[in-house]
């Protein structure tokens, strides 16, 4: 992944304030807007803070200084949030990477823990030193995603990704346990709304016909009450591990615009 597009990431859907650095070292120009896209070259701002500023700009990280706002500076001057993924639909040209592994956690199952092919996403960002046991040694859990977030509000574009990994939390571990800390935990949350809206979003960021790679362990809760979670039909899956709980279930996103076309040309 290019690094000015690494760097940048973590502006998707935020509120900034963009300034153009001119040559006497000043600031002129301000942009303010949600990110809705990077680039190797820049970002894309949209405003929409009123007639005169109106707009979709596209600026160049060599030119311009980005400023995350929050709340209540948004508030302050006056300009409303909108809800760019849903309002824009993602440009030509994106710099983001194919594949989103939506909750990445110690990215264990990754053959190159930074694969420049994929962007990983979690909402945890730390390092964890564990305490030797009996199965294994002292060792720290860490877990460093490109973008810090929420699997159920995931901050990209509609349409982005080629492929999504949506492995998420499977069992109500207690928080301090070191499985919590190595898979994340269901503990004090509706497990059933929060998988619900992370299919809901994953297939959103995911391009029509692209691939949804779908991890769950049957340590709780069964498959079959989680897959019941999402309209979307799953096209095969595979089992693993030692006690055989663990499932691969592959899905392809529809292409709705190829299927309306073909409802149009009389197919039946």
């Amino acid at each position: 992944m290019n690094a000015m597009v690494r760097q940048y990431l973590p502006f998707i859907g935020d509120h900034v304030a963009a300034r153009r650095r001119v040559k006497s070292g000043q600031f002129a120009n301000l942009v303010i807007g949600p990110v809705v896209d990077v680039w190797p070259s820049g970002v894309r701002i949209v405003t929409n803070a009123g007639e005169s500023n109106e707009g979709d700009f596209q600026l160049f990280h060599t030119d311009w200084t980005f400023q995350k706002l929050d709340i209540a500076e948004q508030q302050h001057e006056g300009f409303r949030m909108s809800n760019a993924n849903e309002e824009y639909p993602r440009c030509t040209g994106s710099a983001f990477p194919p594949v989103l592994d939506a909750c990445c956690g110690t990215k264990a199952f990754w053959f190159d823990k930074a694969d420049s092919r994929a962007v990983f996403h979690d909402k945890r960002d730390e390092e964890c030193p564990i305490k030797p046991d009996a199965g294994h040694p002292a060792r720290n859990l860490i877990v460093r995603p490109d973008v810090v977030g929420d699997f159920t509000d995931l901050r990209f574009p509609a349409d982005t990704f080629a492929l999504v990994v949506f492995d998420p939390p499977h069992a109500a571990f207690g928080k301090s346990s070191v499985t919590a800390k190595t898979y994340g935990t269901l503990g004090g949350v509706d497990w059933r709304d929060m998988l619900r809206r992370g299919f809901a979003e994953c297939f959103r960021v995911l391009r029509p016909e692209g691939v949804l790679v779908f991890k769950w362990c049957e340590w709780e809760i069964p498959v079959r009450d989680v897959l019941a979670l999402t309209p979307e039909k799953p096209l095969f899956g595979h089992i693993s591990g030692r006690r055989a709980q663990t499932h691969w279930i592959a899905f392809l996103k529809p292409n709705n615009a190829l299927c309306v076309k073909t409802k149009k040309g009389g197919a039946k």
